[in-house]
């Protein structure tokens, strides 16, 4: 009986242990800053598993920003920080951005320069960041007057060269762009004012239609053209012809992200609503608008494995405003959940309150379901606005910066020290002698929860243990062991 039950025991297990393996959720926070202000508008997942923060930084005369960037690796550890001054430019944006094989991102900014007495003018930039965060590259557009648009979307084609979305008065190109900067070609994106939705009035004029963001999908390169009337997504082939046409509901304007969701059927974000359609085909399953049906204004949206669909945001007004994160189900209602004393309640999550936020960023893993959040929350008196989230949904937040302790102290004999959950995510503690001798290091991370930090073989005494905080900074106290 016993040879039988082996060999299912040993089954049985290694089921069990590749399970867990696909299902593990490592949990972390970090935050991000210097002494001045930052905001981060854009979060770009690289290949490597890192993350690729942009903003903004509040340069030393206050009367400028300058290009802020953050890069990260798979667990939200900061490997390096950038910030670029551009010139001529009270504000800047960040529009797209793209990474290549070799590691390279492509970035679109828009700046705008607002200054008394002077016309208000917009220029586009183009950046090739290399991997140290090093421009290789960059090109800028001639300033024009008003708010322009002159590089939108950003995306790879087959032979690892660049998409790029480009507008200006006279109209719209796709231009291929290799990761040296070399124009490989210029292709007119001709967008008939006859083929957008009519305008309403009837009598209203209708303004020229421009290309305002690309797509990569499973189903191919979409670009979406809008134009006061309304706007549409137009399949792009491999040479940068156009094939079939989606029109998008009326009311749809600036599409800020299309998530694929199974074949043909997608999930459009367009700040404040959320619709579930199929492209090339007149079918729109649903739309949830805030806040009529939607609690929260969102910026962008993600389908979980199992079908519910996670959408964040800001909502508030002129002094508080409040991130957050709900979950909806496959048919876009939202979930509730049991509350306090039994009450029922949103399944939504709060991320912190400021007097501006900005939510930059929404990833799922659809292995192990991990949720990843990007933010900035921006107090006067805070030095960390940026952060990172990670984890099931149940245990996102943003960090705190609090000092660090371990329990019990004194420690006992072969007793473990205790560490709680922030400082567990970071790992690598460090035990010194009072003199500053290295005595025993703990390098590896939790993936949740608190840590277990095993004091057997350590002789008593007095030490000095050291832990990463979500910023990055050390912290220290004194541990006695009896």
């Amino acid at each position: 009986m016993t040879k039988h039950l082996l060999p299912r025991l040993l089954l049985f297990v290694s089921l069990f242990l590749s399970c867990w393996g696909a299902t593990a959720q490592p949990t972390w926070q970090r935050l991000y800053g210097t002494n001045e202000h930052e905001s981060c508008s854009r979060t770009l997942q690289l290949k490597d598993g890192g993350y690729l923060l942009i903003g903004d930084h509040q340069a030393k005369n206050k009367y400028s920003t300058e290009l802020y960037l953050i890069r990260t690796d798979e667990r939200g550890n900061q490997l390096w920080s950038k910030h670029y001054p551009i010139s001529e430019c009270t504000r800047i944006g960040s529009v797209a951005a793209c990474e290549n094989a070799a590691g390279q991102v492509l970035l679109s900014i828009l700046t705008d320069q607002d200054v008394v007495n002077r016309p208000y003018t917009s220029t586009g930039l183009l950046l090739m960041l290399k991997t140290d965060g090093a421009i290789a590259w960059q090109q800028r557009t001639e300033p024009e007057i008003g708010q322009a648009l002159p590089y939108s979307g950003i995306a790879l084609d087959k032979t690892g060269n660049f998409w790029v979305a480009a507008n200006r008065p006279t109209g719209s190109w796709l231009l291929r762009i290799a990761a040296t900067g070399e124009q490989l070609q210029q292709i007119p994106f001709a967008i008939s004012a006859g083929t957008m939705p009519a305008p309403f009035p009837p009598t209203a004029p209708v303004e020229p239609a421009f290309i305002y963001n690309l797509f990569q999908l499973p189903t191919g390169l979409f670009a979406q053209v809008r134009s006061n009337t309304g706007a549409k997504l137009i399949q792009v082939s491999d040479q940068g012809a156009q094939e079939r046409e989606t029109t998008l509901p009326k009311g749809i304007v600036s599409v800020l992200n299309v998530v694929p969701v199974g074949g043909d059927d997608v999930l459009v974000v367009s700040g404040g609503r959320l619709d579930k359609l199929q492209l090339n085909s007149t079918t729109v399953y649903w739309k949830k608008t805030y806040p009529s049906n939607l609690p929260v204004r969102l910026t962008h949206a993600a389908a979980m494995p199992d079908g519910r669909i996670v959408a964040f945001g800001a909502n508030g007004g002129t002094h508080v405003v409040t991130l957050l994160l709900t979950v909806l189900d496959a048919a876009g209602q939202q979930l509730y959940g049991e509350g306090p004393s039994g009450s029922t309640q949103p399944v939504q999550y709060e991320l912190g309150q400021s007097l501006s936020a900005v939510a930059a960023g929404l990833f799922v893993n659809p292995q192990t379901k991990q949720v990843v959040l990007c933010g900035s929350l921006r107090e006067d008196s805070s030095k960390e606005e940026i952060f990172l989230s990670a984890g099931p949904l149940e245990s996102l937040r943003t960090a705190t910066l609090v000092p660090l302790t371990a329990w019990p102290n004194p420690v006992t004999g072969a007793e473990t020290l205790t560490i709680p959950v922030d400082f567990a995510q970071s790992g690598q503690f460090e035990l010194y002698s009072m003199q500053g001798s290295l005595v025993h290091r703990w390098p590896d991370a939790i993936d949740e929860g608190e840590a277990h930090l095993s004091m057997q073989g350590i002789p008593a005494g007095m030490y000095l243990l050291t832990g990463r905080q979500a910023n990055g900074a050390r912290s220290t106290m004194r541990v006695v062991k009896n």
